[in-house]
């Protein structure tokens, strides 16, 4: 039997093309990162068996949140500006400019393939 390990918060990447729509300064991106990833549960989560599997999301979750509904009506987390697609900080400021006439379209299917084939590739490992 094997084991998958979901780690979906423990990235603080960004890729550069999206930092421009973010609206906090350098500092305060940095410091937004620090309060908002799951420091180091992809090294506590590290164990080496053979059918002990890591399925680590790449990116921030201030980018794109694996675990939130991609449908906003669906999401209660939406009401607070962080849906699938965060608007907010953790404290209610304005994250990024996410309006659809200025933000491109990002979502989880625009950034990952569909599950089964993740999960599929992992088992596969």
């Amino acid at each position: 039997m094997s084991i998958i390990l979901h780690i979906p918060h423990a990235s603080k990447h960004i890729p550069d093309k999206y930092l421009k729509y973010f609206t906090l300064s350098k500092k305060d991106l940095e410091i937004e990162l620090l309060k908002m990833t799951d420091h180091f549960t992809d090294e506590l989560f590290d164990i080496s068996c053979s059918n002990i599997h890591q399925l680590k999301f790449p990116l921030s979750r201030l980018l794109v949140d694996v675990e939130r509904f991609e449908k906003d009506e669906l999401e209660p987390m939406f009401k607070v500006g962080m849906g699938c697609v965060y608007e907010k900080t953790h404290d209610g400021n304005s994250l990024k400019n996410a309006t659809s006439s200025v933000y491109p379209p990002i979502s989880l299917s625009s950034i990952l393939p569909p599950l089964t084939i993740i999960i599929g590739t992992v088992l596969q490992s």
